[in-house]
């Protein structure tokens, strides 16, 4: 498959995400948080979930433990935006309570997202948070 149709495909998994109802999360969350980085990424970074700053913005790694991986990857040697695809097994918020541990049925919800995305960004190595 191309490059130009994996990132259509991308896309069009991260629209899905942005409209998805198959878990409860939905209901309070305020933007998804699909995840952002290359195609053919060298690592493929997987937290448990987005924080109350990634529910804002809807954007992955942005609030404090963001920042000290973006640290931690520097110190590695590796470019947070040339050399990392970035996401969570879960793409909602978990809440309430804030920032609790994810159920399994809200992973399984989940999880297809989760290995489109691996197969789609095809990375050398996956790093789990």
């Amino acid at each position: 498959m191309s490059i130009a149709n994996r990132e259509k495909d991308l896309e069009r998994i991260h629209n899905q995400i942005k409209i998805c109802r198959l878990c409860r999360l939905w209901k309070t969350r305020k933007e998804a948080v699909p995840g952002e980085g290359v195609l053919n990424a060298e690592y493929f970074i997987i937290g448990q979930g987005p924080g109350a700053n990634e529910d804002i913005t809807g954007r992955p790694f942005i609030g404090r433990a963001g920042k000290l991986l973006t640290e931690l990857l520097t110190l590695a040697g590796i470019n947070r935006e040339k050399q990392t695809f970035i996401t969570s097994i879960v793409k909602c918020f978990p809440t309430p309570p804030p920032n609790r541990k994810p159920k399994r049925d809200e992973v399984e919800a989940c999880n297809h997202y989760l290995k489109s995305q691996i197969e789609l960004v095809n990375p050398k190595k996956i790093i789990l948070l």
